[in-house]
This record gives C-alpha cells, structure tokens and sequence, in this order.
C-alpha cells in the first residue's frame, strides 16, 4: 500500500484553526460563568463574590488575548 504524501502547511493551518476554535469555547464559558456569578450576586446581594469574579475576569482577558494572537499569525 503506498502511503499518502502529507502536507505540512496544510496541517499546520488545520491545528491553527482548531486552536482559536478551543480558544473561543475557552472565551465563551468563562462569560458563561461570569454571567452566572452575576445572576447569583443578583439573587443574593450580600455574597462576596469579588475574588472569585476578579479571577475569572482576568482568565477571560487572558483567554481574549490569546485568540488575538492567535489570528495574527
């Protein structure tokens, strides 16, 4: 059986691809959660939720920049 030729550059973008596609799942479940957090902030006002809500706020930021680097390429 003769192997097929594999071509690299066309294997390289597929992986870029499913790496912002990971990415934006990564981008829309920490939203997901920060809308939780915020609906039960909402339902219970006296919930300190401050440093839970300050972390996810920074992996989201980090998730944004990280799918902005990733298109530049």
């Amino acid at each position: 059986m003769k192997k097929r030729r594999v071509d690299w550059e066309k294997e390289e973008e597929r992986s870029a691809r499913a790496r912002i596609r990971g990415l934006r799942y990564t981008f829309v479940s920490f939203l997901a959660v920060l809308g939780v957090a915020g609906v039960l902030k909402l339902r219970y006002p006296g919930l300190n939720l401050f440093p839970s809500l300050s972390v996810m706020a920074a992996l989201l930021g980090g998730a944004a920049i990280l799918i902005l680097l990733a298109r530049r390429k």
